[in-house]
């Protein structure tokens, strides 16, 4: 999750704002390697998704690093929980997703 995304939108044109959920985007693609994957991005947030959670921990400490010190992006946080989830459609649903997402917004 971008850090002041939704205020970052409010002071720069959306075109500006595009580039820079996109720089989110390539960021995760290059920090994550497999079992992770991506599950969706959501304008300021990316889901990662992985069967074993030393990877997934991995991956976002790599994705949160990037952002540290790069230009024009917005700091990133992360919240990372491990248990059952249910797939539907591509997108995953449950308690272990409702834990990340309530870590993310209490993150450093």
């Amino acid at each position: 999750d971008l850090v002041g995304f939704t205020e970052l939108g409010e002071t720069i044109p959306s075109e500006e704002l595009g580039s820079v959920a996109g720089r989110l985007s390539r960021l995760a693609e290059e920090a994550i390697e497999p079992p992770v994957k991506i599950v969706k991005e959501i304008g300021d947030a990316v889901m990662l998704v992985s069967p074993e959670p030393a990877s997934l921990v991995q991956s976002t400490l790599r994705l949160v690093e990037a952002s540290d010190g790069a230009e024009g992006l917005p700091a990133i946080r992360a919240g990372v929980a491990y248990g059952p989830a249910v797939n539907r459609w591509g997108d995953w649903y449950g308690s272990t997703v409702n834990v990340a997402s309530r870590l993310t917004v209490h993150a450093g």
